[in-house]
């Protein structure tokens, strides 16, 4: 999961609940919070927007490749 920290549309402890309840699953998940981000990607920085695409591509990767 990739949330900003000044998300206006879902709080970032939403996303901390959602992580925790699939951890307690037993099912394989990432949470990353970026620090000033909103709830678009599209208006991110461009580092961090970047480091998301990658967790996300590599968490993928992992994961189609696991199986």
């Amino acid at each position: 999961m990739l949330h900003g920290k000044n998300d206006y549309v879902y709080d970032v402890s939403e996303a901390k609940k959602m992580f925790i309840a699939m951890r307690r699953l037993d099912k394989t998940a990432q949470l990353a919070i970026y620090e000033g981000e909103a709830h678009s990607m599209q208006a991110w920085s461009f580092g961090n927007a970047v480091d998301a695409v990658n967790r996300a591509l590599n968490f993928l990767n992992k994961c189609l490749n696991d199986n």
